[in-house]
């Protein structure tokens, strides 16, 4: 990868990868300011996606990234999952997309 950082999503994960060239680490991105970044090293970091959680929490996430900084700030949104949850069904989507919204 030739630049330092890149962001990727649609996993559902939030997840901060950092590679120094030799080993990688694996940082869970939690709720609130992250400053883990080190100007030797390069990221992937994986943004999540808003929807179908896979770590129990089932709000909207994302991310803002200050370039100033030099940090991210990880955010949670509550949303009205059971107003998403009928526009699935209504939609005659499969009910297993309105399961994962919990």
């Amino acid at each position: 990868m030739k630049e330092r950082l890149c962001f990727v999503g649609h996993t559902h994960e939030l997840k901060l990868i950092g590679f120094d060239g030799k080993v990688s680490q694996h940082i869970p991105l939690k709720k609130g300011i992250v400053k883990h970044f080190h100007k030797d090293r390069k990221y992937i970091v994986n943004v999540g996606s808003v929807g179908q959680p896979r770590d129990g929490n089932n709000n909207a996430k994302y991310v803002i990234w200050n370039t100033s900084e030099d940090s991210l700030e990880v955010r949670f949104v509550p949303y009205d999952i059971e107003a998403v949850v009928s526009k699935i069904i209504a939609a005659g989507l499969p009910k297993v997309h309105a399961d994962r919204l919990w």
